[in-house]
């Protein structure tokens, strides 16, 4: 199992509800001056027909906002674990523009890595009307309330092109604090929690291989001094269906306090993402999650967010149990060996 943090975490990263609220240093709003530059930088990587893949910092170049990003890796890596970029005129660009934009965006905080099966580096987060809990249905193709949970890289980025008719509602939670309840609370769980769960890998899985993961992944681990957390509850639960495994009554304890506990009032947060708004989340100290929704009746008025997972250099190492599916996610940066197949 490993180091055990038996302490509290003091970090800016076990921050409440309220400490979201009554401190907006997290948020950063762009500056006119910021985005003409990109403006600028869009139109260049039209006129030269670049593709996603194409772009990257040298013909993406934002010497203005690139310094904002800075601040915002800063926030990312020492501070809440959150940042919000805002401001950008959203309805003035189109869907490709907002593409560009969030993948040019996301060359100054980290390398892009594959989000499934099919290799896509830049992920389309809207109703494709799938039901949440069919098998190998990812939450983000439905309009369904998703589970608290974090996702398999160091950051994840959010890009608002239209927000939903109601609902939708994007809710953070710092999965530090919870460590600090469950601390006070219950500690006799924190053995299983370090101990973990099987995943369900949603049809993902190689061929030849058991459709859930062959090891526990830890939700805590605390390694080189760091504490991290992973925890994606909708896969635990399908591969306890899938297998037939019944939890122990350790494990179900730790899995309802935990849930409980990111959804509760005083360490959720809750915002509404605006046309244009970029969410960057570092996985390892936040968890996500959002509302049901509503959906205008016109589809191409749907709620509809891009996504980026990134690998950062990053000064964070990760135990080996507990590293992603490329190895990565401990400051290597490892691009994916798909990453030249779809984006």
């Amino acid at each position: 199992m490993g180091q055990k943090l038996l302490s509290r975490v003091k970090e800016k990263s076990a921050w409440k509800a309220n400490d979201l609220r009554n401190d907006s240093s997290w948020i950063y709003m762009l500056t006119p001056e910021e985005i003409s530059e990109i403006r600028s930088a869009v139109s260049i990587v039209q006129q030269k027909k670049l593709s996603l893949q194409e772009i990257e910092k040298g013909n993406f170049e934002i010497p203005l906002f690139s310094r904002t990003l800075e601040k915002v890796w800063g926030q990312l890596e020492n501070g809440t674990g959150c940042a919000l970029v805002r401001g950008l005129p959203g309805k003035e660009f189109s869907t490709e523009q907002m593409g560009i934009i969030f993948c040019g965006v996301g060359k100054y905080l980290g390398q892009a890595i594959t989000q499934n099966a099919q290799g896509d580096l830049l992920g389309h987060v809207r109703n494709e009307g799938l039901k949440y809990g069919e098998k190998d249905v990812r939450g983000y193709q439905t309009s369904a309330k998703l589970r608290f949970h974090c996702d398999n890289c160091d950051v994840v980025g959010l890009m608002c092109v239209r927000p939903a008719k109601n609902g939708g509602v994007s809710q953070v939670s710092s999965s530090m604090a919870i460590y600090n309840q469950i601390l006070e609370e219950r500690p006799d769980l924190l053995d299983t929690l370090y101990e973990g769960f099987h995943h369900d890998l949603r049809g993902e899985q190689q061929a030849g291989t058991l459709p859930v993961t062959q090891n526990k992944i830890p939700v805590f681990s605390y390694y080189d001094g760091e504490l991290s957390c992973r925890y994606v509850g909708s896969t635990i639960y399908l591969a306890a269906k899938r297998t037939g495994y019944v939890f122990s009554e350790p494990e179900a304890s730790a899995l309802e306090i935990f849930e409980r506990l990111a959804e509760c009032g005083e360490l959720r947060y809750d915002m509404d993402m605006r046309h244009g708004d970029m969410q960057f989340l570092n996985n390892h100290v936040t968890l996500h999650s959002r509302t049901a929704f509503e959906d205008h009746e016109d589809p191409k008025q749907g709620r509809h967010l891009l996504r980026l997972w990134l690998n950062c250099q990053t000064k964070r190492q990760l135990a080996p149990e507990f590293k992603d599916r490329f190895g990565a996610g401990s400051g290597m940066g490892i691009p994916a060996p798909q990453a030249t197949t779809k984006i």
